[in-house]
């Protein structure tokens, strides 16, 4: 009890790890020692004073409605880093074959038909034909 009432604790670890809680409420009802009842109430009193609790409000309930939302929070948030995952990867294998692809075709020269156009143009990847690099 000595070492848990030295540890830094807050809404968030508590809600993370509720049977710290839990626990201490055990041990607030340990009747082979007064020490350790006296030590837990201490304990659980500091621990009442991370959560709001309304007039009329029950610790427990509060207490177990920031637990669920905790749980609920990081589900999300797994859901999220699991889907930026996927994404970041999906991301990268895009790059990767957008890279490759344009690598592979950075040579190759597209000419227009003389039929579709009044000047004949080269095409390239960067959009500037040869013959506008040099007059332009």
């Amino acid at each position: 009890m000595n070492e848990l009432s030295k540890l830094p604790l807050s809404q968030t670890i508590l809600a993370k790890e509720p049977d710290i809680v839990q626990t201490v409420r055990k041990c607030c009802k340990f009747k082979n020692s007064v020490a350790v009842q006296e030590k837990a109430q201490e304990i659980y009193q500091k621990i009442k004073e991370y959560f709001s609790v309304e007039e009329g409000e029950h610790f427990n309930l509060v207490f177990e409605r920031e637990v669920k939302k905790h749980q609920l929070w990081s589900e999300e948030l797994e859901q999220h880093s699991e889907i930026s995952t996927l994404l970041n990867s999906s991301s990268t294998e895009m790059h990767l074959s957008l890279k490759s692809a344009v690598h592979q075709s950075s040579d190759v020269h597209v000419e227009n038909d003389e039929s579709n156009s009044l000047t004949d143009r080269t095409c390239s990847i960067e959009g500037t034909s040869d013959k506008e690099k040099h007059h332009g």
